[in-house]
């Protein structure tokens, strides 16, 4: 494993332990603990802006995981041992046919994306 999964590896199970997130300083102190050897506090920003999928910095400058949603159904299928019902089987998501949904990509102009001052920049889309 490079010294850039394990950084980023171990910045997701700190950030996990700390919901309210942890400053760039005390981030790196605990990170440098987990990895094994001195990480500036500027080379770990750098990697953390770098994957902006899992890590967000609030406006006070705190770093936290970015809050990963499901976005085809609202909840996961259910998991049980016994039989489904016929409600339960009717109830669970069904696959995606291939062809039969478009994907689109946003570029914006800040990560909130209910805060006015956040403008489109890109749309993409991918059938």
């Amino acid at each position: 494993m490079s010294l850039k999964e394990k950084l980023l590896t171990a910045a997701e199970a700190l950030l996990t332990e700390q919901p309210d997130g942890l400053t760039s300083e005390a981030l790196a102190k605990l990170l440098a603990k987990k990895v094994g050897q001195p990480l500036p506090p500027p080379q770990i920003i750098a990697q953390l802006r770098a994957t902006p999928q899992r890590f967000i910095e609030s406006s006070g400058g705190r770093w936290q995981l970015r809050q990963q949603k499901n976005v085809l159904f609202d909840e996961p299928p259910p998991t049980s041992t016994t039989s489904p019902t016929a409600n339960e089987v009717s109830a669970r998501p069904l696959a995606l046919k291939r062809d039969c949904y478009v994907v689109f990509d946003l570029e914006a102009t800040h990560q909130d994306a209910l805060s006015p001052y956040t403008e489109i920049i890109q749309i993409a889309a991918q059938r």
